[in-house]
């Protein structure tokens, strides 16, 4: 059996088509050769816990933290005319 990540012809159109892999099957070709259907084809259900998922995924703590950081940064050395300003991260 072709084993590959890459969705067939028949995944178009599916909102878990990622393009170059399917966002929930390993072998999206395995699944249109043991079903009629793929189980995953234009499944909400399947589609709202994969991006529900990849919601959880993104979120980065210490990525938002050094973005506050920088915004505050930015406002207070213009705000006071210093250009090297060291402030702590407040939380």
């Amino acid at each position: 059996m072709h084993h590959t990540a890459k969705p067939v012809g028949k995944c178009h159109g599916c909102g878990l088509n990622l393009g170059e892999r399917c966002g929930i099957f390993e072998s999206p070709h395995a699944m249109w050769q043991t079903h009629n259907v793929c189980p995953g084809y234009l499944n909400d259900e399947l589609l709202l816990t994969y991006q529900e998922s990849m919601a959880h995924k993104d979120a980065n703590v210490r990525k938002e933290k050094r973005r506050l950081v920088a915004r505050m940064r930015h406002d207070y050395a213009h705000q006071t005319g210093d250009r090297h300003v060291l402030l702590a991260a407040r939380h």
